[in-house]
């Protein structure tokens, strides 16, 4: 009795855990695209490790158009703005 209990247990735990992921996976995805498009734009390099990441997570679910945008922004060309800094003041303009 108690063995069925505890398989129902984690069969409703499962599910549970499930629904979440598919939740807070793509909006993670998103996140982590937001944020390499954000650093793109201050042209800093840091951007690749947050696109690699949300590209692996796009891929595994199968978003083809963030998967898209995910890869333009990733063979993007790289640059930084002319005096080697960020361009905070720019993006908040």
């Amino acid at each position: 009795m108690a063995g069925a209990r505890a398989s129902g247990l984690l069969t409703r735990a499962v599910g549970a855990v499930r629904a979440l992921c598919n939740v807070v996976v793509p909006e993670r995805a998103y996140a982590l695209l937001g944020h390499g498009r954000c650093f793109g734009a201050l042209g800093d390099p840091a951007a690749d490790q947050p696109l690699a990441q949300a590209r692996e997570l796009c891929a595994s679910m199968g978003y083809a158009p963030a998967l898209a945008e995910t890869d333009a922004l990733l063979t993007r060309p790289k640059r930084r703005p002319p005096d080697g800094t960020l361009a905070w003041a720019s993006v908040r303009e």
